[in-house]
């Protein structure tokens, strides 16, 4: 983002909260007006940067700075985004050939483990886990890979027990738009796990435009069916079943397959583990054939999924996706997804 606009930007927070012993705290939540005076005589950028930049800060808990635009665009790796008048602001962490390129593979992560939650150490090691493998994959593909912060995690504002709702769909395709036209890419490819395998199927459903290749992996399209299995499994009526409102403002991606345009340059492929004990293979084989019976090109690959639920598989739909991007063929990426 250029400085002009971020001085722009800073000049507006520093307007709406001020600077000094008592200016402006009146306006502010009481939560930010106690970082700003802890921080001393600082812009909200600065709060921002201090208090949310960590990769921690926003799991599920109080967001101090949701809604203050200036304390978000502050630099190249968050950017806002506007959703029914109400404003987020995302956090991506690109690798170093961003800039310049031409197109770039955008990866969901899948939900965050309860053991991570509210525990700074594991997520910070996760999340510099991730960036290397994303570090890694793009000099061996010479594409960028950037990691797309689900709202609620990893500095983005939110809550990530709003997840799979129709607002985190929604911000992430507005957030994946955003990045594109910032770094002036042409052509996106969507990577995913598991809840991020389901961000990648519905930013599909919602009708993303620039895509050439969508590799989600574990992903649970059917939402519905997929708590009707888990509670069967356990012998129970699923709480969905007894409380239809507890599926409020959900987004059923099976649903809205319909939504999905046509695109003769695109391709799909749908990974999964037939022993996935999360997220049933089912799921995912129904998802490529639906979408394969619409008329786009969509494929099927299995994969073997890692840990004891054989639910994971980042790695395959990371490598697909930089496969597919730069050209492979299909037979190639059959190839691939079997190693």
């Amino acid at each position: 983002m250029s400085g002009r606009r971020d001085r722009r930007s800073w000049r507006a927070g520093r307007s709406l909260i001020g600077c000094g012993p008592t200016r402006g705290y009146a306006l502010i939540p009481g939560l930010l007006a106690t970082l700003i005076v802890l921080l001393g005589c600082s812009s909200p950028a600065d709060a921002a940067t201090r208090f949310k930049r960590t990769g921690e800060a926003t799991l599920g808990g109080a967001d101090a700075l949701a809604g203050v635009r200036g304390a978000c665009e502050t630099d190249r790796r968050h950017v806002w985004v506007d959703v029914d008048g109400r404003g987020d602001c995302v956090a991506f962490y690109p690798t170093e050939n961003l800039e310049g390129a031409r197109q770039a593979v955008f990866f969901f992560e899948g939900d965050i483990p309860p053991s991570y939650r509210n525990n700074g150490q594991k997520l910070q090691s996760h999340l510099a886990s991730l960036r290397r493998t994303l570090d890694m994959l793009a000099k061996a593909y010479k594409v960028p890979y950037v990691l797309v912060a689900r709202p609620g995690t990893f500095g983005s504002t939110g809550s990530h027990a709003d997840r799979r709702k129709v607002r985190e769909y929604l911000v992430m395709r507005e957030a994946v738009d955003a990045i594109r036209r910032e770094f002036g890419l042409e052509r996106v490819s969507l990577a995913g796990q598991s809840g991020g395998a389901t961000i990648a199927g519905a930013l599909l459903t919602l009708g993303l435009a620039h895509v050439s290749c969508a590799t989600p992996a574990s992903g649970g399209f059917d939402l519905t069916a997929m708590l009707d299995w888990h509670a069967s499994r356990q012998g129970i009526v699923g709480i969905h079943r007894e409380h239809p409102a507890s599926l409020s403002e959900s987004f059923n991606v099976m649903e809205r397959i319909g939504g999905v345009g046509l695109d003769p340059r695109r391709r799909i492929f749908v990974i999964g583990d037939t022993a996935d004990k999360v997220t049933p293979f089912a799921q995912q084989k129904g998802f490529a054939l639906r979408l394969k019976a619409d008329g786009h090109h969509a494929e099927m690959l299995e994969a073997k999924g890692s840990g004891a639920e054989h639910h994971g598989l980042s790695f395959a739909s990371l490598k697909i996706a930089g496969l597919c991007a730069t050209g492979a063929s299909d037979e190639e990426i059959r190839r691939a997804a079997t190693r």
